[in-house]
């Protein structure tokens, strides 16, 4: 894998026998006065974007995603978190994957050096619950979680399986957390004022769920979660093998070409490792 990085290596894709390689995230450079609260005195929207994780994907991965080797220009996968910055509080959106304890460049240092400890985030919400967007939920527990009802009752259920879901262990310290469940198909204006919205898009999980931002400078942007995993994905269309409602998938298709049409949003994959790679990382932020 040539990433040219420090790495940790695992050989899982969580309770499904699926094998691939997770290596760490860079270290950050240069050094930045801590951001924390200047987009609230300012009044503005800021979007950060974190490392969490890497994933190879070998090829029983591109074969659950529906995609054949000669289809993709790479074989790495980007893990994002996200850090959402507005004048009435902060949303953290999916949490990546697991850091190992020796990791240098970890989620909270990230964090950290943009001036904020896990207990200052006002929200947390994830995509859907596989490990790679919910490896370090459990740190955000003083956090509101901002819950889909489908996605929470699945997690919880006790049946959870196939590829992805892991063990609860990983996000079990939410269930007692201060929570605000969307239910159904309804979105959530986190900050009620139509900048940082979660849209309802289930098929690839229950309750999966993309995230609209308006940033005044950058311009509207969907964060895809799960919905597409790499630009070929979204290109032809590709429905993994392991998603959980096909027909659900498809309607979420067409459901987010008709919200992106209406809002002029643009789509960032966030697994796609070349589109990862062009974008500003923190602790510089999009506005």
């Amino acid at each position: 894998m040539a990433l040219g990085r420090t790495a940790w290596t695992f050989l899982a894709l969580v309770a499904a026998g699926v094998l691939g390689a997770f290596a760490a995230a860079p270290l950050a450079t240069g050094e930045v006065e801590p951001a924390r609260a200047q987009s609230q005195e300012a009044g503005s929207t800021r979007l950060y974007v974190l490392d969490c994780g890497y994933i190879f994907m070998v090829d029983e991965i591109l074969e659950i995603l529906s995609l054949a080797p000669d289809e993709v220009p790479s074989r790495d996968m980007a893990v994002p978190c996200y850090l959402i910055e507005h004048p009435q509080g902060t949303l953290v959106w999916d949490t990546g994957l697991p850091f190992p304890p020796d990791a240098e460049n970890t989620l909270e240092s990230q964090l950290a050096e943009l001036g904020y400890a896990f207990g200052d985030i006002t929200y947390v919400a994830m995509s859907h619950m596989h490990g790679d967007h919910a490896g370090n939920a459990n740190a955000f527990k003083d956090s509101i979680w901002l819950a889909r009802e489908a996605e929470r009752e699945y997690a919880f259920s006790g049946e959870t399986e196939g590829v992805g879901w892991g063990t609860p262990e990983i996000y079990s310290e939410l269930e007692h957390s201060e929570t605000i469940v969307i239910e159904g198909d309804d979105d959530h204006d986190v900050f009620g004022d139509g900048k940082v919205v979660i849209v309802s898009a289930p098929g690839h999980t229950p309750g999966h769920q993309v995230l609209f931002v308006d940033l005044a400078e950058t311009g509207p942007i969907v964060l895809s979660g799960d919905l597409y995993h790499t630009a070929p994905s979204y290109e032809f269309r590709r429905v993994p093998t392991f998603n959980f409602d096909e027909a659900q998938t498809r309607a979420s298709f067409a459901k987010l070409d008709a919200f992106m049409e209406e809002t002029g949003a643009e789509l960032w994959i966030e697994h796609d490792y070349a589109h990862h790679e062009s974008l500003r990382k923190s602790p510089e932020y999009y506005e």
